[in-house]
């Protein structure tokens, strides 16, 4: 546990506590990694070990991703030999320089990253704890060496963690040259006459020389990307492959384990709903599947992560119907009262068959990445200035096509004025949309506020005198459940966002 937080500027210390909350002691720890995964591995190894979905590959390095074929290609490091192994879901949770992120750049034209340094060179040395630190404290070093800053924090067996960098600016000219000489007795020296936070033991300066020179200066990156996931490859990233962040922030592990722990949730919903479907037995069945039998599997449900994670518990009416599930999430952007669950109007409310928001332009960037390109994005999209349509961050979207309101009688390929969508909010309700050609729509189960999904916020502006330029990007990004801001020239008209799951056929 972390009890005491110091600051030490030359050899003056400063700190305390942890703050604390009535009588209530704060929770703060700090767990090496090592000992995390050391112990996720070994509970996998000893309750999985007899399950026919469980095989360890140690020792084996992924070389390449063939996410056409859903497969990847593996090397044993003892014995060098290849092989290929078919996945149904791959998780991507191999580092900053992902192997399998690499299939999400060939695939989607729309995926975007940025893999980047923190621009600081670094060393870290594991030494006995000197006294003046409590084997419960962490402890910040800033300027403790000219252009450096180092921190500590504590280690098993009574040991510390010092880590100190410099910026790459400083490095080649600011940085002492004692500090970058491969003689563990000149780095003792310059140690024992500059580190003025604490003393040392002689043995200890030398333990701390001799790791520091044994030992090349460290650099480590940061990664962002636009999305997480890809229907298409059946590939989800997590931790540094997804989200890498400054160790500074010391959050790295925590984020990581926080995305094995969403996607537990999030794979244990989508099971519920394989089981619920299970359970209809005549009910329901996928399209293309034997109407006596859902033709689902757990198998065949990972496959469909993207769409069926967020089915909260989809039940249709037990009228021998079949639903087609899309192979991502759609968008809905509609009209009404929240409060309603059958209207007028639909005629007016739009589709996206792609999630608009990674295919967008920030407010910020209209200039330079739509108005130079003729209004065309990026993505392929083309902006209309009179009629343009904004999302909760400041995205400029393209404009939905409007929804389909007919559908085809699979059997007498007669058209139908109507329309079936299952929809939802990702709360707690799951239905069945009813759209037909004369504009008005119904739902199943519950109101338009409840399949509407929160977070999500889109507005359309338009007018002549409408303009990106003229929005407050501090007004952005939007709550949940406010409306969108007001944008000087425009007539606004907010949307509720449903998600689409699919449809009824």
């Amino acid at each position: 546990p972390v009890e005491h937080f110091q600051i030490f500027i030359g050899s003056k210390g400063f700190g305390g506590s942890a703050p604390q909350t009535g009588d209530t002691k704060p929770e703060n720890y700090i767990v090496d990694r090592n000992f995390v995964t050391a112990a996720l591995s070994r509970y996998a190894n000893e309750t999985l070990k007899s399950s026919e979905y469980y095989n360890a590959m140690y020792e084996t390095e992924m070389l390449y991703v063939d996410h056409e074929n859903h497969r990847v290609l593996v090397r044993n490091k003892r014995t060098r030999e290849e092989e290929y192994i078919s996945y149904d879901l791959l998780v991507g949770a191999d580092g900053i320089r992902s192997t399998v992120r690499e299939a999400l750049v060939k695939k989607h034209y729309d995926f975007e990253l940025s893999v980047g340094d923190i621009f600081n060179s670094f060393k870290a040395v594991h030494i006995a704890r000197p006294d003046a630190l409590s084997h419960e404290s962490m402890s910040l070093l800033p300027n403790c060496f000219p252009c450096c800053n180092g921190i500590v924090l504590p280690e098993t067996g009574d040991l510390v963690n010092i880590s100190i960098g410099a910026n790459h600016n400083d490095f080649d000219t600011n940085v002492p040259y004692e500090l970058k000489s491969d003689d563990p007795a000149v780095v003792c020296a310059y140690l024992k006459k500059n580190l003025k936070a604490f003393k040392l033991t002689d043995e200890g300066y030398m333990d701390f020389a001799t790791q520091w020179v044994n030992q090349r200066w460290n650099r480590t990156g940061m990664v962002h990307c636009n999305r997480y996931s890809s229907a298409e490859c059946k590939i989800v990233l997590m931790g540094d492959a997804a989200h890498a962040t400054s160790p500074s922030i010391g959050m790295g592990m925590n984020t990581a384990l926080r995305d094995a722990q969403k996607l537990y949730e999030l794979l244990e919903k989508l099971w519920s709903v394989t089981a619920a479907l299970l359970r209809q037995g005549q009910a329901l069945s996928f399209d293309g599947g034997d109407h006596h039998k859902p033709s689902v599997t757990r198998r065949a449900t990972l496959s469909t992560l993207s769409t069926a994670l967020l089915m909260p518990g989809i039940a249709l009416a037990a009228d021998e119907r079949s639903f087609r599930h899309y192979p991502s999430i759609r968008f809905i952007s509609a009209l009404g009262d929240p409060k309603s669950s059958c209207g007028t109007g639909s005629e007016l409310w739009g589709l996206w068959r792609d999630d608009p928001g990674p295919r967008g332009v920030y407010l910020k960037d209209y200039e330079r990445r739509l108005k130079s390109n003729n209004n065309v994005a990026p993505a392929g999209w083309t902006f209309d200035p009179t009629d343009w349509w904004v999302e909760e961050h400041g995205l400029i979207m393209s404009t939905p096509e409007p929804l389909p309101r007919k559908s085809i009688n699979k059997e007498t390929k007669e058209i139908i004025a109507e329309k079936q969508y299952v929809v939802t909010g990702d709360r707690e309700v799951t239905t069945v949309l009813t759209v037909r050609d004369n504009g008005t729509w119904e739902l199943e189960k519950g109101t338009l506020y409840d399949v509407t999904h929160l977070p999500c916020r889109s507005a359309a502006y338009r007018g002549d005198t409408c303009a990106p330029q003229n929005a407050d990007l501090k007004s952005f990004p939007v709550k949940p459940g406010a409306e969108m801001p007001v944008i000087k020239g425009c007539e606004k008209q907010d949307y509720a966002v449903l998600f689409v799951l699919g449809e009824v056929v």
